[in-house]
């Protein structure tokens, strides 16, 4: 049998003695990787279900490389505050028009890979929140510069101020689009700017405050062999 919803391929060998508890495990999977509302990970994946054991004990397992992935995903929405992320073979796979509405969130390297990725996440209402987090007060101080700092970036603070202001959501993109590239190329003094003027424009942007949190562990120097964000909760 051969199933498939948009984010799962679901292969299964199946007997007549094995189908109730193949059904099981596919059913369990279309929830956890396509139907589970509160935090979901999207992930292009291949995925084989087929009853493994001998005679006296079978079980009916699901087999893939890309379990794990989904599985730190979902995880990751909880250290990002976000209810959903998606991997970036996921957001390739997307239309054009779908992937203008998305946001990077980070480029990480999970537990037990060596490869980096980006991940992403679809807004919603609570990105552009005007309800500030518990500690915005502290983070908005974190990110303040100094009066060397203001006359160095005096003209991108200028413009990225004129941003903010605008009622242009492309304006808004493409001032996001400078703090994630600034924190990329490791202009952490850029994307520290950017970041304390969006969070006094959105105090309730959960992304940006976990990039803060992010940066003020370096206090917000880029170590000279940093690549990515390196998460260990699984």
């Amino acid at each position: 049998m051969h199933l498939t919803t948009p984010s799962v391929s679901i292969y299964t060998t199946t007997t007549s003695g094995q189908s109730r508890e193949v059904r099981a495990i596919q059913a369990i999977v279309l929830d956890i990787f396509h139907i589970n509302d509160n935090f979901i990970s999207p992930s292009f994946l291949l995925l084989f279900i087929a009853a493994i054991g001998s005679k006296v004990k079978i079980d009916a397992s699901y087999l893939s490389p890309h379990v794990n992935m989904a599985s730190r995903l979902e995880a990751a929405t909880k250290q990002y505050r976000v209810p959903l992320l998606m991997s970036e073979a996921f957001f390739t796979g997307l239309s054009g028009h779908v992937q203008s509405t998305c946001r990077r969130v980070d480029r990480v390297i999970f537990k037990g890979s060596t490869d980096p990725i980006q991940i992403y996440h679809v807004p919603g209402a609570s990105d552009w929140s005007n309800n500030p987090v518990s500690n915005h007060s502290e983070l908005v101080a974190m990110t303040s510069w100094d009066e060397d700092t203001e006359n160095d970036y005096r003209g991108l603070i200028r413009d990225a101020q004129s941003k903010i202001d605008s009622d242009n959501e492309i304006s808004h993109r493409d001032l996001y689009d400078g703090l994630m590239n600034a924190y990329l190329d490791k202009d952490w003094t850029m994307c520290k700017i950017y970041s304390h003027l969006w969070i006094k424009k959105w105090p309730g942007d959960r992304i940006v405050v976990a990039l803060i949190e992010e940066l003020s562990r370096h206090n917000f120097i880029c170590p000279d062999d940093w690549q990515c964000h390196k998460l260990t909760e699984k």
